[in-house]
C-alpha cells in the first residue's frame, strides 16, 4: 500500500499521524483520512504498468493542448473462438428469418419474387419444389418473427464484440476540461463525456452484472456527478496500463492549473 494524496504527490511517513489516522499534504496543504488516502495494490500496479514502456497496442499521443491515450482492444484469442460461434449461430437463425419473411411477405405484399432465397421444401411425388412460408398465416409469420428477436440480438452481440475483438480500441482524449471515453471501430462506437477538472479518482471498480459467476474489473472516472466505467474489452494488461497512464496524465494536468 502507498500513501498518495488526490492532487497527486506523494505523503512522506513524517507527515502520517497513524494515532490520528490522517495524513498532511503540504503541497496542497490538505488534511486527509488514511483510509482514503491508501492505495489499493490493483491501483498500484497499475501506476508501475503506466511508468514502464506501454504494451503492445497502446500509446499516448500529446498533441500539445490535448492528450489522447489509446488502447487497443485486438485478442486474436478471444476473436476466433466468437466468430465461429457467431458464423454457426448465424447460419441456423438466418433460416427462420428467410422463412418468417416469406411468410410476411406473401401475407402483406404478393408473390416472392424468384430472387428471393427462402428456403425449399419437396412435396408431393412428382418432387416439385415449393418455398418454406409462402403458405404460413400472417399470425404465425407474426409470432415466428417476434420469437426470433432474442436469437437475432444473440448473434449479433457476438458477432459485435468479435469484431470488437478484432479491430476494437478504447480511446480517452484530454483537452482542458473536457474528457471523452470512446470504445468502438473506427469512428463507429460509444462516446461518454466528462469534466476531466472534477475527476476526484481513477480507480478499479467492478462491472454490475455477472459473467460466469463473476463481476468484471472495468476502469472508473469517478467525478462528482458520476463514474464512467469502460475497459471491459481491454486484457488485464492494457486495462493495468490505461488506468495507470490515466492517473498521471490526470496528475500532471492538475499540477499545470
Amino acid at each position: 500500500m502507498s500513501v498518495t494524496c488526490p492532487c497527486g504527490q506523494d505523503i512522506p511517513i513524517a507527515d502520517i499521524n497513524v494515532g490520528e489516522g490522517v495524513a498532511l499534504c503540504r503541497g496542497c496543504g490538505k488534511l486527509s483520512r488514511l483510509m482514503d488516502l491508501a492505495t489499493p495494490l490493483e491501483d498500484a500496479a497499475a501506476i508501475e504498468a503506466a511508468n514502464a514502456p506501454p504494451p503492445k497496442g497502446c500509446r499516448i499521443d500529446d498533441f500539445g493542448g490535448q492528450a489522447v491515450l489509446v488502447a487497443s482492444a485486438r485478442s486474436l484469442t478471444t476473436a476466433g473462438p466468437l466468430l465461429f460461434f457467431a458464423a454457426f449461430w448465424n447460419s441456423i437463425v438466418s433460416v427462420f428469418v428467410l422463412i418468417a419473411t416469406a411468410g410476411l411477405w406473401t401475407n402483406l405484399v404478393g408473390p416472392i419474387p424468384a430472387w428471393f432465397p427462402a428456403p425449399s421444401a419437396t412435396n408431393g411425388p412428382g418432387g416439385s419444389n415449393n418455398s418454406i412460408g409462402i403458405g404460413m398465416p400472417l399470425g404465425m409469420a407474426l409470432f415466428l418473427c417476434v420469437f426470433l428477436i432474442p436469437f437475432v440480438a444473440i448473434g449479433l452481440g457476438v458477432l459485435c464484440a468479435a469484431l470488437v475483438a478484432m479491430a476494437g480500441r478504447v480511446v480517452v482524449r484530454l483537452r482542458g476540461p473536457e474528457g471523452v471515453v470512446f470504445t468502438g471501430i473506427g469512428p463507429i462506437g460509444w462516446r461518454r463525456r466528462f469534466d476531466a477538472s472534477r475527476v476526484k479518482a481513477v480507480k478499479f471498480v467492478e462491472s454490475a452484472a455477472e459473467r460466469n459467476g463473476q463481476r468484471r474489473k472495468l476502469i472508473g472516472i469517478e467525478t462528482e456527478q458520476r463514474t464512467i466505467k469502460f475497459g471491459s474489452v481491454l486484457t488485464d494488461q492494457r486495462r493495468a496500463w490505461l488506468a495507470g497512464a490515466l492517473k498521471k496524465v490526470l496528475t500532471q494536468a492538475k499540477r499545470g492549473r
